[in-house]
């Protein structure tokens, strides 16, 4: 925190930290409350799950939903509240996020190769039966 004399008093001015990483500034608090609620969201989940532990998984569905929680948050400049509240959402999401993306991704396809088809016939003139 930073301390600015102005006219003779003290006023404290609040300053955030701010990291960076490969180019990109970002601010440090929201970032780690995400990925502090990402994981510990994550924990509860497995040690909630019955049956056989499948430690690789459980480790890899965690560390996609940190990421995508983290990207979540410094993208779209949240503060700390809404950082928390998205990375205890995509904790609990996570293995859904590979089931949404997947269907997202069909879906794109799905709609590119229509797009695709359609404009293949679009081109040609119409067959006239009769010569």
């Amino acid at each position: 925190m930073k301390t600015v004399a102005i006219g003779g008093a003290a006023t404290a001015v609040s300053v955030p930290v701010m990291w960076d990483f490969l180019g990109y500034s970002f601010e440090a608090g929201p970032f780690v409350i995400t990925v502090c609620a990402t994981l510990m969201t994550r924990l509860i989940v497995s040690l909630n799950t019955g049956g056989r532990k499948r430690v690789l998984l459980d480790v890899s569905v965690t560390a996609l939903s940190v990421l995508v929680a983290s990207l979540w948050t410094q993208s779209n400049d949240l503060a700390l509240l809404p950082a928390g509240l998205s990375g205890i959402a995509f904790g609990a999401l996570g293995i859904g996020i590979i089931g949404l993306a997947k269907s997202q991704a069909t879906i794109a396809f799905r709609a590119a190769l229509h797009t695709f088809v359609r404009s293949l016939g679009a081109g040609r003139p119409p067959e006239n039966p009769d010569a």
